[in-house]
């Protein structure tokens, strides 16, 4: 799925006329792995704080790793990304969580309300503290729509997605 969503979203980026001076990260962990467009990578578990990413664009993501961390989300997935829990090592979470570092880029979260795989309510919670924080973002809401609906390009809801991915090419 990963190299097929890969595929189109770099298709999207050349016909929207991406410049490769521009730097982004896109995806279901653009902000805790990093992401890559037109050639340009940002590095491991920097993501869209990297101060070099202008755009980050977050498919139904664990933008609150604390969070995902509490909900036990993918059997667990975070705390075996990061090496533990929270009290475990806090310096992981301090540094890879979007929810814990200020963001300069633009930031798109995409996110449907019936996520049974990370809950809606994780980029509804994040989206209102970053804005309240003075952060460059926008929530995309998508009704009635699951997790993988959002990163699937024969779904209904692609188009907006791709409405995402070129409004971000266009700041």
């Amino acid at each position: 799925m990963a190299r097929h969503l890969r595929g189109h979203s770099q298709r999207l980026l050349n016909h929207a006329g991406f410049q490769e001076e521009q730097t982004g990260a896109f995806g279901p962990e653009a902000y805790m792995r990093g992401g890559t467009l037109r050639g340009r990578t940002t590095r491991f578990g920097s993501g869209g704080f990297e101060p070099t990413v202008t755009h980050a664009l977050s498919l139904a993501g664990v933008v609150d790793l604390h969070r995902g961390w509490e909900l036990h989300l993918s059997n667990d997935a975070v705390s075996e990304f990061l090496g533990g829990s929270p009290a475990e090592v806090p310096d992981h979470y301090r540094e890879a969580s979007p929810a814990q570092k200020h963001i300069t880029a633009m930031q798109k979260l995409v996110h449907g309300t019936r996520d049974d795989s990370v809950p809606y309510e994780i980029s509804k919670n994040y989206a209102e503290q970053k804005k309240a924080a003075g952060e460059k973002l926008e929530l995309i809401t998508l009704p009635d729509t699951g997790h993988f609906e959002t990163m699937d390009p024969k779904s209904n809801v692609w188009s907006k997605v791709q409405d995402a991915i070129v409004a971000l090419t266009r700041r």
